[in-house]
């Protein structure tokens, strides 16, 4: 079976989060394909959907540099955007560094109820999103 390096790159991503979240004593385990989230996790409160996106390494986008580009569209699907209702939580993996980031979904939701298009991680300085913000599930 030949898989495509992006779809490799996306299920390592989507086994680092459920290892994290394992070794942290939450039960995590990986969803069937075709839905719109990767990861369910339940900690005893009831069971959370995670979309996970992988990251390899940092680039530069434009006036953006040095940073973790994380497009926040669905792979599949003439309307990409993933809707907030459809997942509670995102996971940012920066495979490179083996760190995974949990951000609730109403805090990169549009007005419009889809997730912002894109978010731009750095490991330090003056934006919104840093590596090591953000808390656990």
């Amino acid at each position: 079976m030949n898989l495509s390096k992006e779809l490799q790159i996306g299920k390592a991503g989507e086994h680092l989060v459920c290892c994290d979240l394992i070794s942290q004593g939450i039960s995590a385990f990986l969803a069937d394909a075709g839905l719109p989230y990767d990861v369910l996790v339940d900690k005893g409160d009831g069971i959370k959907r995670v979309q996970v996106k992988t990251s390899t390494h940092k680039s530069d986008y434009g006036k953006s540099k040095n940073v973790y580009r994380f497009s926040l569209r669905s792979a599949k699907g003439a309307n990409r955007s993933i809707k907030a209702s459809k997942v509670d939580y995102m996971a940012f993996v920066f495979l490179d560094k083996r760190i995974v980031q949990y951000i609730p979904v109403n805090l990169i939701t549009a007005d419009n109820g889809d997730l912002k298009q894109c978010i731009d991680f750095k490991e330090e300085g003056k934006t919104k999103y840093v590596i090591g913000n953000f808390s656990k599930i």
